[in-house]
């Protein structure tokens, strides 16, 4: 039974939060004369709690007789007789919501604050506890010393299910209540007299499942807590389950991390960091998260100064170098790929490894249109011709990319493309494939021909009417990737031999 408070009275800044039975053991400890105390009924057709209800012995008699569902309140006024909080078990003695039987320890589990003023609830039996949110990723295992957050960041949202061997509550966490004044006068005094519910998780950590922060054509990102530390994450899934890109990513940042252990490298701080995995039927990849978003929402909310490009473009590059210094290639640098760690001063991390390669050359088609590089159009284009000499891209694709993502938010910007209305429903044929001549004979440039050829004349043209960063910029847009400047040689040339930025 999910409970919703509505009522005036069912939003009183004594109340914390409510525990409304789910399984027939559950209903019939709500209805126990031991848990007289914290017993409430709420009729169905006045919609008003009752402190003092008509008790008797059957459960069910109480529900078709008051025509009213149940559940047991826990406030502040109740002040737990625990120095951690209100105790549930078996024990008469000790418990403040008794729940007798064989499975249950005497203290078999706490809800008390913590020290970040969050519900939680802590497990102190022998057999364990289990906690489920919405449709999240918890395992249905039984925990035992464990530490489950109720309250604060996005698990205010979600509904959430509490299970002590058979005795299944859904709780509702009084958060009508949150910006009471009274209320947190109140939750003041209670955290002064009882010891904050500390952070617990030795076994496998349990990640809840929030709003949606972002979709690709392959899958889709969302915000995540551990409910144990309260710690917020991006999780990262496949829309397909027979999609390799998040197995790919997997392995590529898990490398990645172990290069990291061995490297002094600057560059090795803007590359995301991979906190879990999460095994299932699509593996899930448990990410970093960041709350300002990409490069691209940043950019929108506010233009990028040239200190921020100066930085961008030094973060990424040390990035660049680092991966390809290992033979790494991301092949898929947008600014929608750049996630902002801050703003002031700008400091960045590239994220989205689906696309990642550990081969060094490469020849398939990946990435968006508008920042591939001109070498993974003319490799694609061989596949697709047929040829007998298929030329294959290397690492300095990304320095294209980059360059086109930094050059996009200078004074010069990129030059508008024209066929830009039917970039959504292209696919890499269109893209890459040379286009007929009058004889039918496919010997015209390609859109990603044409497309790259614009760009890198755009740079030309604005190289030295704009920042110091256009002109880094057009060395970074060469379209002979032989000629175009490695992240480490443009590196060189913005800083000079005491550090400073230099450009000549």
């Amino acid at each position: 039974m999910n409970f919703t408070p509505t009522s005036p009275h069912e939003v009183d800044p004594d109340i914390i939060a409510w525990l409304c039975p789910v399984s027939q053991k559950a209903r019939q400890a709500t209805l126990s004369l031991a848990n007289r105390r914290c017993f409430r009924t709420i009729t169905q057709d006045s919609n008003s709690q009752r402190s003092t209800p008509e008790w008797i012995d059957c459960w069910d008699g109480v529900a078709l007789q008051n025509n009213c569902s149940f559940c047991l309140v826990l406030t502040f006024s109740q002040i737990p007789s625990n120095e951690y909080g209100f105790v549930l078990g078996s024990d008469r003695e000790t418990c403040d919501i008794l729940l007798p039987g064989y499975n249950i320890s005497r203290n078999h589990c706490f809800i008390g604050f913590t020290r970040d003023r969050a519900l939680a609830i802590q497990d102190r039996s022998t057999n364990g506890t289990r906690v489920s949110y919405d449709d999240s990723y918890s395992h249905q295992a039984w925990y035992t010393t464990h530490t489950w957050r109720l309250s604060g960041q996005h698990l205010d949202d979600c509904s959430k299910t509490i299970d002590m061997q058979d005795y299944v509550f859904d709780i509702s966490v009084n958060t009508a209540a949150a910006h009471n004044y009274q209320f947190h006068v109140s939750l003041t005094s209670y955290l002064s007299w009882h010891r904050p519910l500390e952070h617990q998780t030795i076994q496998t950590p349990i990640y809840t499942l929030g709003k949606t922060l972002g979709s690709g054509a392959y899958g889709f990102v969302c915000m995540s807590c551990e409910a144990g530390s309260g710690t917020i994450y991006a999780i990262k899934t496949t829309k397909n389950p027979g999609d390799r890109s998040v197995k790919r990513e997997y392995c590529c940042l898990k490398e990645i991390q172990q290069l990291k252990k061995q490297s002094n490298m600057p560059g090795k701080n803007y590359i995301i960091k991979l906190v879990d995995v999460i095994k299932c039927a699509t593996s899930r990849l448990v990410l970093e998260y960041f709350p300002l978003g990409s490069l691209h929402d940043q950019a929108k909310a506010r233009p990028l100064s040239n200190f921020d490009q100066e930085m961008l473009l030094h973060s990424g590059l040390q990035a660049l170098d680092f991966l390809h210094s290992h033979t790494m290639m991301h092949r898929d640098i947008k600014p929608q790929n750049i996630l902002v760690r801050s703003r002031e001063p700008m400091d960045i991390v590239l994220a989205d490894f689906g696309a990642c390669s550990r081969a060094g050359y490469a020849h398939s088609f990946y990435g968006s249109y508008l920042y591939a590089a001109p070498e993974v159009a003319q490799a694609y284009s061989d596949l697709l011709d047929g040829s007998r000499v298929v030329h294959r891209y290397d690492s300095r694709c990304d320095i294209w990319s980059f360059g086109v993502s930094v050059l996009q938010y200078t004074t010069a910007g990129i030059p508008m493309c024209p066929f830009s209305h039917r970039l959504s429903s292209m696919t890499p044929d269109d893209w890459c494939e040379k286009r007929l001549d009058q004889t039918g004979e496919r010997s015209l440039p390609s859109l990603g021909e044409m497309w790259c050829k614009s760009v890198a004349s755009h740079a030309r043209a604005h190289a030295y009417e704009g920042s110091r960063i256009t002109r880094l910029s057009q060395l970074m847009l060469v379209e002979d990737p032989l000629q175009r400047r490695a992240a480490s040689e443009c590196l060189q040339i913005m800083y000079g031999d005491e550090g400073a930025v230099s450009w000549h």
